[in-house]
């Protein structure tokens, strides 16, 4: 989606100052409630959130508690279903109902992980007239030759599909605790520990049409397929003679655009995100031993998957499993086995 968007502006049709009130004129004057807290005394928005805070994740808009949202504002998301598909909502109807909730920090000024890559999808939809996922597909998928990446599944796609698994018991997520099956044993100094997964979504739960394209989550792909995408990453905009960026803003989309601590990013992250800042688009980890070098850029999704690009060699790496909820932060842990393979 932040590809897009800096396709967007190539193409001049967007500039990374924008204001977000220019598509959706409801954000124009918006309130602050500070570390998504109610209690605390709400303040005025300084200044517009536009379009580098969107890419960024520095809007002060936050997701609901059950991701990586917080206080009063991310139970509110939760309680009025902000941008989440089974709430039956257009992306209109959203974005109205977001534009109503505070923000938890001033535009610009903080990091939190959040619904502004949704808010980008909806900015494309209105700059483009089209719907993200025809957008997507007409500049990156198809281009690319990306014919497994899609919002929704025909019948043959289907079979392809992982199941999802959880671990733990089925009724931490609203199933039965019959539903939960033991599928192994690990013995330790005496004590045996069950391990435990079920079915938290089967493959025929990607085949209904959203009644919104969700620009934060929602694009199944295959590992070929990512490959692909990140191959054109690491290559400025190109591969195989294809471009879908211009080298100039290819290079922009993997720069640090963030100028912040890297305890900023410890409330959403924790101790993986200490040598971490932020992109267009892309988690970007410093070089622990160099603070002014970037070691590689990556991000990763819902069911626990994850990418890197080392920009010192353009090596790519994806990491693709199927469970949820994401907690195996294992990327740095991957890449360093690779760095060190090559020595």
């Amino acid at each position: 989606v932040t590809t897009a968007i800096f396709r967007l502006v190539q193409d001049g049709k967007l500039s990374l100052t924008d204001k977000l009130s220019k598509f959706y004129p409801e954000f124009s004057d918006m309130m602050v409630a500070p570390e998504g807290d109610f209690k605390n005394q709400f303040e005025r928005a300084a200044r517009e959130i536009n379009i580098l805070d969107l890419v960024t994740h520095t809007s002060g808009f936050t997701y609901s508690e059950n991701i990586t949202g917080f206080g009063d504002v991310g139970r509110t998301y939760e309680e009025l279903g902000i941008f989440q598909g089974k709430i039956g909502k257009t992306m209109e109807q959203h974005m109205m109902t977001l534009s109503e909730v505070p923000l938890i920090a001033q535009p610009g000024k903080e990091f939190n992980y959040s619904v502004s890559a949704d808010v980008l999808g909806a900015i494309i939809e209105k700059v483009t007239g089209k719907s993200l996922a025809v957008y997507l597909d007409e500049v990156i998928f198809s281009p690319l030759g990306m014919m497994s990446t899609r919002f929704e599944l025909n019948s043959a796609e289907v079979k392809r599909m992982s199941h999802i698994y959880a671990g733990g018991d089925a009724s931490m997520f609203g199933g039965k605790p019959s539903d939960t099956a033991a599928i192994g044993k690990i013995e330790r100094s005496g004590e045996d520990i069950n391990w435990k997964i079920f079915e938290f979504l089967a493959p025929h739960a990607f085949s209904d049409k959203p009644t919104f394209y969700s620009g934060g989550g929602g694009l199944l792909s295959s590992a070929n397929d990512y490959a692909r995408y990140l191959s054109m990453i690491a290559g400025d905009g190109q591969v195989d003679e294809i471009t879908i960026l211009e080298p100039n803003l290819a290079k922009l989309h993997k720069k640090q655009l963030v100028d912040l601590p890297p305890g900023a990013f410890r409330r959403a992250f924790g101790d993986a995100a200490e040598y971490m800042t932020f992109g267009g688009g892309f988690g970007v980890k410093r070089d622990p031993s160099d603070s002014t070098k970037i070691d590689y850029i990556f991000w990763a999704g819902a069911f626990n998957t994850f990418f890197w690009l080392d920009l010192s060699d353009d090596s790519i790496g994806i990491f693709f499993t199927a469970h949820w909820p994401v907690k195996y932060n294992i990327s740095d842990s991957i890449e360093q086995i690779v760095d060190e393979a090559r020595l």
